[in-house]
């Protein structure tokens, strides 16, 4: 699990199928999973997340990864962001694991940043048409354009 701000980078691999791959990286800690796009619209929930955090409000945003699930929840406390990655595992009786598998914090453009260039990336290789039949869901553009370069 990470600490620290310095060095943090993600990527969004794909889609393709309904499935993507996010990878978070922060100096030599890396943390990978597949999401796909149900019953979350995960993609659209991260652009969404992200005008939240430069906002100064929290945010949590849930991705399917079966049989887990993941949340990226942002916890906003004066300039500093906190990115905590969760998975949540489900246990008998409908009891629910969560456990800690990636943090990062740092000021909000630090933290947003990376995302934000992972979701261009994802944009800018692959036409809207491309990214709907990849993804089955539509690019988030407005909200995307709505926050414009973090």
């Amino acid at each position: 699990m990470t600490s620290t701000k310095a060095g943090f980078c993600a990527v969004l691999d794909g889609p393709d199928a309904g499935w993507l791959t996010v990878t978070l990286e922060q100096g030599e800690q890396s943390y990978s999973f597949h999401p796909s796009h149900v019953p979350y619209e995960s993609v659209a929930l991260l652009a969404q997340a992200l005008l939240a955090v430069l906002d100064g409000r929290d945010a949590v945003v849930p991705w399917n990864d079966e049989p887990i699930e993941h949340e990226f929840r942002f916890a906003v406390a004066a300039e500093q962001v906190e990115l905590c990655v969760v998975t949540l595992r489900p246990l008998p009786h409908g009891e629910t694991a969560r456990d800690p598998v990636f943090t990062v914090s740092g000021a909000a453009h630090e933290v947003a940043r990376p995302l934000w260039r992972a979701l261009r990336q994802v944009q800018s290789h692959l036409s809207p048409d491309d990214y709907l039949r990849a993804w089955r869901e539509p690019f988030p553009a407005a909200t995307f354009r709505s926050w414009g370069g973090v």
